[in-house]
């Protein structure tokens, strides 16, 4: 059976330590990234379509992900289709996700079975991702709510926000923190219906308290890394933990806050 892993959460979730970390095991991540280690061919199929995409496009779309993640290239009905739909892109790193779909020949003989990716927008076609992959274990990177208040990545919020809040978008902590809150309430709906697929990990508590948390997600993952004890020792907090307690949290609504302390975060 393939073994087959996706990361995700919020922009600046600490997504990138989780994929340094499983980097350290014998999963294939692919080889077109960016700078975040997102992988961009994931993203110039998929960011584009709509939270709501049919299962059929989905599937579609997917169909030509795997195709390059297992090394069995693209068909020639895949290829022109890609043409197409990522012509009147310019962005430098949708042209260099594209260079690489084309590149690759058909070879139904080559597959890969361990594979993986690291995007954080992953969870929003969770259910799409479980209708064509039923296998799919996905990794939800959790930090703290407040934290994520105050980033500067907005760009999630930005693109999806009002789709999973309701309410347009607005550039505010109070927006942010209730768009972390809507994130994270429909994770838990998805992990009650897909309880073996999900596993949401606590940033924070990765960053101190390191072995255990670690430990649980390769059992979840059911997956060993080269050197257990070098990773471990690879952890630390940065310098944006716990930047929240610098605010005043009175802008807040306070149903916001009691699920932030809900899901296990000091207030």
């Amino acid at each position: 059976m393939d073994k087959i892993i996706a990361i995700g959460g919020q922009g600046g979730s600490g997504t990138r330590l989780i994929s340094s970390i499983l980097s350290e095991s014998d999963i294939y991540w692919g080889e077109c990234f960016n700078n975040a280690f997102d992988n961009l061919v994931f993203i110039a199929l998929f960011r584009s379509l709509p939270s709501d995409v049919t299962f059929e496009l989905f599937e579609d779309h997917f169909q030509i992900f795997k195709g390059y993640m297992v090394g069995r290239g693209l068909t020639s009905v895949q290829s022109e289709y890609i043409d197409e739909y990522l012509s009147d892109y310019t962005n430098k790193n949708v042209l260099k996700a594209k260079k690489y779909l084309t590149a690759l020949k058909n070879n139904d003989n080559s597959k890969r079975t361990a594979w993986g990716w690291k995007e954080p927008n992953t969870h929003i076609f969770l259910p799409q991702l479980f209708h064509c992959q039923p296998g799919l274990k996905y990794i939800h990177v959790m930090r703290h709510g407040l934290d994520m208040a105050f980033s500067l990545n907005q760009n999630q919020a930005k693109r999806w926000g009002e789709a999973l809040t309701g309410k347009p978008c607005r550039y505010s902590p109070n927006y942010q923190l209730h768009y972390w809150v809507c994130v994270h309430q429909r994770i838990q709906k998805l992990q009650k219906m897909h309880p073996t697929n999900i596993h949401v990990l606590n940033f924070d508590q990765l960053c101190i308290e390191k072995e255990e948390p670690l430990g649980e997600l390769l059992t979840f993952l059911d997956l060993d890394i080269h050197d257990f004890d070098k990773v471990v020792n690879s952890i630390s907090p940065p310098p944006s933990l716990g930047r929240h307690k610098q605010y005043n949290l009175e802008q807040f609504d306070i149903e916001n806050i009691e699920y932030v302390i809900k899901m296990g975060f000091d207030v």
